[in-house]
């Protein structure tokens, strides 16, 4: 069997809209994943914040990327 036509039968709803925002998000995640390693204990250690502040730059850039999402 044939594997494309299998997941275009099995996605078909995704167009338009969805499929842009679905996109943007894969990319947007994937790009947030590469440096979430490092984040933390760069802004912690090398920059002198507290938990606390980290954890609220964190919910911000989560906000505003939420409200670019939609």
């Amino acid at each position: 069997m044939q594997i494309i036509p299998k997941l275009r039968e099995e996605f078909y709803f995704v167009r338009g809209n969805y499929l842009i925002i679905v996109t943007s998000w894969i990319l947007i995640d994937f790009a947030f994943e590469l440096q979430a390693t490092y984040y933390g204990p760069f802004v912690l250690y090398d920059l002198g914040a507290t938990e606390t502040i980290l954890g609220l730059i964190g919910f911000i850039s989560l906000t505003a990327l939420a409200l670019v999402q939609f």
